[in-house]
């Protein structure tokens, strides 16, 4: 319209200078060009509203009660008394159903059980990340509808409303030397607790740095840095990890990189470790702490968590069975109950037991003494080299060598053959992607196309009379065709 417009006025010597309607016709391209890439950001800002929203309602929330006692727990069980729980995000799914559990203080309880049978719930519990007396309900956030996007009447608008939101089912007490967790303080709660996960997190900082951040919260937060390193040293002795940051060049002060990338899986683990145990927790949790590592590291890793469970309360998670054979105390669960529980011994008894068939199920087999060892008849090769310069491990794991040998090479074939095939399996649907094609053709001629126009249109302005009027007419109408074909 701008060029025909233009064009016309230019004719009827209404416009002087051409060079104006050429300004123009690039003017209007460019608006329009601009205006195709403005939808991107616009998505993108209506994304982060709604991201913001539920991060500012998660902020919003109110801090749950803290509690004040801090009782002397020293050799005291964690009772766990017919709790019933809920997430606050899945109500009516029972995580926990009338769980009866005795933590013993000092010694080392396995909990093992299937995906959703609660294990992680427990420890989620324990450290109070989540309450059995209130959960705050976080507010949905709803996207608002246009007034164009329904017809409704005002009854029927009243009749969507959002239903109240269902409360979890929580009931039941977790209780400490008489307490409940709830009437604790917090902080001190969480400084007497260490939990070492299935992929620890480091920071870019030195060694010493993130092994140091595990004393935030505690009383030797605020102490000197040369009693920090002392109590930093002492921790990475006890969790193995001293003798190698020792063969590092600039050892307690060496960078470990973003999330740990110029260190091992072992070696973080460890350092992870470490940081959990340096403020001398009375509990301590191993959520998988061994089921990211190779054989070698994992051996090491092994010895480091014996040490530690050796003199404080321990509860470790555990798929691998091999890793509790010599917990004091094994607890199984399902379904948010526990289903049996006892000694390693005492439970493989029971050939019918659901731990037996757990065994069993991970091709475990029990030696004459009665421990459990994994069957590593098909490993051809482990081997495991630490370089101090490098720090680089080389391994060959269970996980790769069966990776391997489930997954056999299949014959590459040429593109077109490919190609051939797809075209063959979709024969029902040649006419739609016939369709789609010259749809995709016609949309990526038209740029071209744009530029040959408007080479064109710019001769237009070379004529003169009732030719340039013809000619004007003519190239208007093909650029308003271009724009209902794009």
């Amino acid at each position: 319209m701008s060029f025909w417009y233009g064009s016309q006025k230019y004719i009827a010597n209404s416009i002087e200078n051409s060079g104006v309607v050429i300004i123009v016709l690039m003017s209007v391209m460019m608006i329009i060009t601009s205006l195709g890439f403005i939808s991107t950001p616009l998505i993108a800002i209506s994304k982060a509203m709604v991201a913001a929203c539920e991060l500012l309602t998660v902020i919003d929330a109110p801090l749950p009660p803290s509690g004040s006692l801090q009782p002397d727990i020293s050799s005291e069980d964690v009772i766990f008394d017919n709790v019933n729980f809920e997430y606050p995000s899945r109500p009516g799914v029972k995580v926990l159903d009338a769980l009866n559990l005795r933590l013993k203080s000092g010694q080392n309880t396995a909990l093992v059980g299937s995906s959703g049978s609660g294990k992680s719930t427990i420890v989620g519990l324990l450290e109070r990340w989540y309450s059995l007396r209130d959960q705050h309900m976080l507010e949905q956030v709803v996207v608002a509808k246009t007034p164009g996007d329904s017809q409704a009447t005002a009854s029927e608008a009243l009749d969507e409303q959002p239903d109240a939101p269902v409360k979890p089912t929580l009931s039941g007490s977790i209780t400490i030397a008489g307490n409940n967790l709830e009437d604790l303080d917090l902080k001190w709660w969480r400084a007497q607790i260490g939990i070492v996960q299935q992929e620890p997190f480091l920071f870019n900082d030195t060694i010493f740095g993130n092994v140091a951040n595990g004393l935030v919260g505690t009383k030797w937060e605020d102490e000197p840095e040369a009693q920090k390193l002392e109590l930093v040293r002492e921790a990475c002795h006890e969790a193995y990890a001293h003798d190698f940051i020792d063969r590092l060049p600039d050892g307690y002060n060496t960078k470990v990189g973003d999330g740990g990338v110029k260190l091992s899986g072992g070696q973080k683990q460890r350092i992870a470790i470490a940081r959990s145990i340096v403020k001398k927790p009375r509990i301590i949790i191993f959520d998988e702490a061994t089921s990211a590592v190779d054989a070698k590291s994992e051996k090491i890793i092994q010895l480091a968590l014996d040490r530690i469970a050796s003199s404080r309360t321990t509860i470790t998670i555990a798929h691998r069975l091999s890793t509790i054979r010599k917990a004091d105390h094994i607890v199984v669960l399902k379904q948010g109950q526990v289903l049996e529980q006892g000694t390693h011994e005492s439970l493989i008894e029971n050939t019918s037991s659901a731990y037996s068939a757990l065994i069993q199920a991970q091709s475990l087999h029990t030696t004459a003494a009665g421990t459990l060892e994994p069957d590593t008849s098909f490993l051809k090769a482990d081997a495991a080299t630490e370089k101090a310069g490098g720090h680089s491990i080389q391994t060959t794991t269970l996980d790769h060598l069966n990776t391997f040998e489930k997954n056999p090479v299949f014959e590459s074939q040429s593109l077109f053959h490919s190609f051939k095939e797809l075209l063959l399996n979709q024969r029902t649907h040649w006419l739609a992607l016939l369709g789609i094609v010259l749809s995709a053709m016609a949309v990526a001629a038209a740029t071209p196309i744009q530029a040959w126009l408007f080479a064109k249109v710019l001769g237009v302005f070379l004529l003169s009379g009732d030719d340039a009027k013809r000619r004007a007419d003519f190239w208007g109408l093909m650029w308003l065709v271009l724009a209902a074909g794009s």
